[in-house]
């Protein structure tokens, strides 16, 4: 293994350690946590804000979020009234329930910045062997990333943070697709507002 590839498992492995121990313990510090470690490591690094984000190319990104909400959502749909009705029960499917539309919009912004725009493309340089899926360029890291994606929300319950492994994989695959966190910052907002529909 390259020193860069351990350079970016061994900064990958602290942080998530750091953001899982950071959600369950100091809930609060969360959002600048995870802007804050990818804009410090991108600095020390010496690499541009760009390339956490990717390109924006709005009508791109919008093109792919429609195609995957296209697909996703009425899965999605289905998977949450089978699961109701056969007596599951999903303590973390109102904690979007009430809140702000700001909350709505920028808190799946930073989850998008630390997880597919900082985490998934060091797991990514760290295993480099890449296979097409559905079109995408994907790897051991995008999987590794939506783990960790899962993990973020341990502190729901384990049923809620297995929940969203499924999700994670998607917005890995939209990052894949277009090269930039855009497509999975509108699919990811979809997401949390029909949830947010769901449990009002």
């Amino acid at each position: 293994m390259a020193s860069r590839a351990k350079l970016d498992l061994l900064e990958s492995v602290a942080a998530i350690t750091l953001v899982a121990a950071t959600l369950d313990l100091f809930p609060s510090a969360w959002v600048p946590l995870a802007l804050g470690l990818p804009l410090a490591s991108s600095w020390l690094r010496g690499e541009p804000l760009a390339a956490l984000v990717g390109p924006l190319e709005p009508w791109r990104a919008l093109r792919q979020a429609l195609l995957v909400l296209a697909v996703t959502l009425p899965l999605w749909g289905l998977g949450t009234v089978l699961a109701l009705r056969g007596g599951w029960v999903f303590p973390a499917l109102g904690t979007t329930g009430g809140a702000t539309p700001i909350a709505l919009v920028t808190l799946p912004l930073v989850e998008e910045f630390f997880f597919r725009g900082y985490l998934q493309p060091r797991l990514e340089r760290v295993w480099p062997e890449r296979r097409t899926l559905l079109g995408a360029q994907v790897s051991r890291g995008w999987l590794l990333a939506a783990l960790a994606f899962g993990l973020a929300h341990l502190q729901l319950g384990p049923l809620a943070a297995a929940s969203r492994v499924v999700p994670g994989l998607v917005l890995g695959h939209c990052r894949a697709a277009t090269g930039s966190i855009w497509a999975g910052w509108l699919v990811h907002v979809a997401y949390n507002l029909a949830g947010s529909l769901f449990a009002g």
